[in-house]
C-alpha cells in the first residue's frame, strides 16, 4: 500500500481500512534521534516505529470512541470494523516515511444486552439538542473553555491551601440553595470559622464532569460526590459519631470574569435526593444530618411536604374526578381560579 505524495488526512471514517502519515524530511520537528544507520547523522530527526505505531494505537482508539466521533461521521459507528496492514519505516535524505500498522480487531458490538426494540437504529439528535461546540466557538468570552477548566482547578484547591481569598473578585457572591448570597466580606468570615476537614478528616469530594455552559461561557459547572466518616467535631464540639457519610451528586459552579477572579460560586444543588444518607440535602448541612446532627430547622432537615402542599397535590390528582370539594378548597388558595 503506497501512500505516495498525498498530505496527512485530517479526518477519518469508521470503515477506513487503512490510514497514512507522509512527513517530509525538512517539515519535522521531533528531536527523536533514529537508531537505523541510515539515519546516523547528527541530530538526525527520524520518527521511531515504536512512535508511528504508538500514533496509530491512538489514532485507532480515537475511530472507536464514540465521544469523540465528530457528527459527520456518527453513523458509521453501528458497523464492525476491521483493519489490517504492515509497518514500514525507512529513511533518506528527502526522509520520507511510509507506515502500514499491523493489526485486526472488530468494534464492540453496539447497545449489548438491550431489548432489540429498544436499539436505536441510527444516531439521534433531539429536537432542540443544541451544538454545544458551535456555541463555544461563537462566544465573545476570551478565555478558552479549556483554560476555563484548569482555572476552575486550581480556584478550588486554593481552598485546600487556604489562599482562596485572592480569587474573589469585588463583586464575588456565595449562592447556595439555603444560605446566601453572602458578599465576598462574609463569605471569607464564614470560611475562616469553619474547617470541614477537622470534623471528616478522611473526606472526599470526587470531583468530576467539569465543563463550560455553552449559554454562559464564562461559568464552569461540575459535580462533587462526598464520602467519609465523622471522626472528628463539628464547630469544635460536636461530634464525632463515627458514622459513614455518603452525599447526593452535587452540582456546583465557578464564574470568572476576564481578569480571572471568581465573581459567584454556587454549591450544593442536588441532582438526586434519594441517593446517599444524607436526607437529600446537599452542601454542609447534608453532612451533618448523615452524621448524626442535623440542624434544628427545616432547612436542615429532609424536605417534608408543607399541609398546603399536600392539600395542593391532593386537587391535582382528584381534578379528573370532578371532587368538587377539593376544588372549593382549592378556590380559597386561589381566589381568581373560575371567576
Amino acid at each position: 500500500f503506497s501512500f505516495a505524495e498525498q498530505p496527512v488526512p485530517t479526518s477519518h471514517s469508521l470503515n477506513e481500512l487503512f490510514f497514512s502519515l507522509h512527513i517530509r524530511h525538512k517539515k519535522i520537528m521531533s528531536t527523536v534521534t533514529c537508531n537505523r544507520s541510515v539515519c546516523s547523522g547528527p541530530g538526525a530527526a527520524c520518527p521511531s516505529l515504536t512512535e508511528r505505531n504508538s500514533q496509530a494505537v491512538r489514532l485507532n482508539s480515537f475511530r472507536r470512541s464514540s465521544a469523540k466521533l465528530s457528527h459527520s461521521v456518527r453513523g458509521a459507528r453501528f458497523q464492525n470494523t476491521k483493519r489490517s496492514s504492515t509497518s514500514i519505516c525507512k529513511a533518506s535524505d528527502d526522509m520520507v516515511i511510509e507506515a502500514e500498522i499491523a493489526s485486526t480487531s472488530s468494534t464492540p458490538e453496539r447497545f449489548a444486552g438491550v431489548r432489540a426494540d429498544l436499539k436505536p437504529s441510527e444516531p439521534i439528535t433531539l429536537t432542540g439538542e443544541v451544538d454545544e461546540a458551535a456555541l463555544l466557538a461563537a462566544a465573545d468570552f476570551p478565555i478558552p473553555a479549556d483554560d476555563l477548566i484548569q482555572l476552575c482547578k486550581a480556584f478550588i484547591q486554593s481552598q485546600v491551601d487556604g489562599d482562596a481569598d485572592k480569587w474573589f473578585a469585588d463583586d464575588f457572591r456565595f449562592v447556595a440553595p439555603v444560605v446566601g448570597p453572602l458578599n465576598k466580606e462574609r463569605f471569607t468570615s464564614a470560611l475562616k470559622g469553619f474547617e470541614l476537614r477537622e470534623a471528616i478528616p478522611d473526606l472526599e469530594s470526587n470531583f468530576h464532569h467539569f465543563r463550560v455552559d455553552p449559554f454562559e461561557p464564562n461559568r464552569v459547572y461540575y459535580t462533587v460526590k462526598f464520602k467519609g466518616t465523622n471522626t472528628g467535631k463539628f464547630f469544635g464540639f460536636l461530634g464525632p459519631s463515627n458514622k459513614s457519610i455518603e452525599s447526593p451528586p452535587q452540582a456546583q459552579s465557578v464564574v470568572f470574569n476576564t481578569k480571572g477572579e471568581v465573581t459567584k460560586f454556587t454549591i450544593g444543588y442536588v441532582l438526586d435526593k434519594e441517593v446517599g444518607n444524607t436526607g437529600g440535602l446537599g452542601g454542609v448541612y447534608g453532612l451533618l444530618y448523615a452524621s448524626g446532627f442535623g440542624l434544628p430547622f427545616p432547612e436542615g432537615q429532609p424536605w417534608k411536604p408543607s399541609p398546603l402542599y399536600a392539600l395542593f397535590m391532593q386537587g391535582n390528582q382528584s381534578m379528573s374526578s370532578d371532587n368538587e370539594n377539593v376544588i372549593d378548597k382549592l378556590k380559597k388558595f386561589f381566589p381568581r381560579v373560575g371567576n
